[in-house]
Order: C-alpha cells, then sequence, then structure tokens
C-alpha cells in the first residue's frame, strides 16, 4: 500500500514526498541526517526561536499517522494516530488511538511502519503498547 510521506525541519518546514512505498518510506527514516536536523533544533531554541523537533512522518490519507521525531541524538520518539474499524452500538464509528511511545532504534521503527503499511493497526497499537514509557502511559492516559 502506498502512503504519503513528509519530512519535518526544525523550522516547522516539511518537505512533501508524496507517495511512497514502503521500501522508500523505510530508506527516508534510515538516511534522514538525524544528527544534523537535530543540531540545527538545538541552535534555534538557543536563540528562543520557534522551533519543532525534526522527523519523518507518513499517513494514510484518513486519520492514520505514522511520526517518527528525534529528541537527543539517538532518541527518538513515535507519534501514532490509528483509526480502527468497526462501530460502537452499531452507530458511532469507533474513535481513534493515539499513542507516543519512545522509539531504541530506527530499526525498531522500520519494524512497526511495516506494520503500518500492512494496515495492521490493531498489531500494530498492541505492539507499540509493549514499548511505552511510564511517561507515555500516563501521557497516554489523558
Amino acid at each position: 500500500m502506498n502512503l504519503t510521506g513528509w519530512i519535518q525541519a526544525g523550522d516547522y518546514s516539511s518537505t512533501e514526498l508524496g507517495a511512497v512505498s514502503f521500501e522508500h518510506a523505510a530508506q527516508a527514516l534510515l538516511s534522514f541526517p538525524w544528527g544534523e536536523r537535530l543540531r540545527e533544533f538545538t541552535e534555534r531554541v538557543l536563540r528562543k526561536e520557534h522551533a519543532c523537533p525534526p522527523g519523518v512522518g507518513f499517513n494514510s490519507g484518513e486519520k492514520d499517522a505514522f511520526h517518527v521525531y528525534a529528541v537527543a541524538l539517538e532518541e527518538w520518539q513515535l507519534y501514532l494516530s490509528l483509526s480502527r474499524p468497526g462501530r460502537i452500538l452499531g452507530l458511532f464509528p469507533r474513535p481513534s488511538q493515539t499513542l507516543h511511545m519512545e522509539i531504541k532504534t530506527l530499526e525498531q521503527a522500520v519494524e512497526l511502519l511495516r506494520l503500518f503499511f500492512d494496515r495492521k493497526n490493531e498489531q500494530l497499537a498492541a505492539e507499540a503498547k509493549k514499548h511505552l514509557s511510564r511517561e507515555a502511559v500516563l501521557a497516554n492516559l489523558g
């Protein structure tokens, strides 16, 4: 399945990748210049300019989003917004699920990205919940 992707810079600008295959998306994550972009982000913060963590993201055109962003050198966070099929009482669509989690390695992010591309949202959510930090669990409760 093709999804669209983007690259987020530390100054809130983004570069659209357009429709991407899983292979292209995985390559975008693994080849992103994380160290360089994180330095630029840090410089903006030190100059007290508006800044956001650099990252790479993908969405399905629906409510599903997969966004990996750097919080420090070799430290990443994953933001997931996942739609859930079905209806409550047969009438109301199930609300989407939002999760934030720590990513230990980019290879871990690629494994989760595979589930995202395969539209295995329930499996992806279950796998993501296994890796939530205490802080992320508290944030996900709210």
